[in-house]
């Protein structure tokens, strides 16, 4: 995998590591649970309209 550090519009940065630990911990997770790849875009986009509603992202219960 190669990411690039990203510049965000606030001034911090999400750092190439960051991204790939998120990645692999989210890709794993997906492996664990055997989902398909249609399954796990489908927890993406559904992870996307949620998180769409906040501006930081907050634990959830």
């Amino acid at each position: 995998m190669n990411f690039q550090n990203i510049q965000m519009n606030n001034g911090t940065v999400l750092t190439a590591t960051k991204t790939e630990e998120l990645v692999r911990y989210i890709v794993n997770k997906f492996s664990e649970e055997n989902l398909t790849y249609d399954e796990a875009n489908i927890v993406l986009e559904n992870t996307k309209d949620v998180i769409g509603e906040f501006s930081k992202v907050q634990k959830m219960s």
